[in-house]
């Protein structure tokens, strides 16, 4: 997987392109790609998903936090006591805390309804006012649904909604500093 990500990394750079946050396909990540991460300096990952539970994709998030937080060097699943400058910043697929139906309890488009994202949206809400602190939690949808004008429109909705029930969007990047002013209490 090394080499793998630094000729990737190494091929969009020969196109302008920089290459900051890593998501492991169906969720996959383990203590090993956390390390590579590490040496090649991507300090963003997006594979988290509460609770799924996939060993023939090296995906295991059970007991992962729902919401971003700095991957302990002991083990991906614990948030880091004390993040240093090579951490890596993880920030989970939104979930309501309820089930592991990646269709009916989390943010990933292609697999949901605008009716069901809401429903998660809401449980992400009120965990934020529930613990008072902000809950940095990714959306997960891919480009090929932009050519589905079903798709293209639920995303238009559940986007609106989000916004319009205290969401606010930002590229990881923002989400990292978000939670270093908030959650640390770092300037960064």
């Amino acid at each position: 997987m090394d080499a793998l990500i630094r000729e990737k990394m190494a091929a969009m750079k020969e196109h302008g392109l920089t290459f900051t946050a890593f998501r492991g396909g169906l969720f996959g990540f383990t203590d090993g790609i956390a390390d590579i991460l590490r040496r090649v300096e991507i300090r963003i990952d997006m594979s988290c998903a509460p609770e799924q539970v996939l060993p023939e994709r090296a995906a295991n998030w059970s007991g992962a936090p729902e919401s971003a937080y700095y991957l302990s060097k002991g083990s991906y699943l614990r948030s880091a006591s004390h993040p240093g400058k090579d951490s890596v910043f993880e920030i989970p697929l939104g979930w309501d805390g309820k089930g592991k139906d990646r269709g009916q309890n989390y943010l990933f488009h292609e697999r949901s309804t605008f009716k069901r994202m809401c429903f998660v949206w809401d449980a992400i809400v009120e965990r934020s006012t529930r613990t008072g602190q902000p809950q940095i939690v990714n959306f997960l949808c891919h480009t090929y649904s932009m050519a589905n004008t079903r798709l293209k429109t639920q995303l238009e909705r559940i986007l609106n909604y989000m916004g319009s029930h205290h969401g606010i969007p930002v590229r990881a990047s923002e989400a990292k500093k978000i939670y270093d002013r908030s959650i640390l209490g770092r300037i960064g």
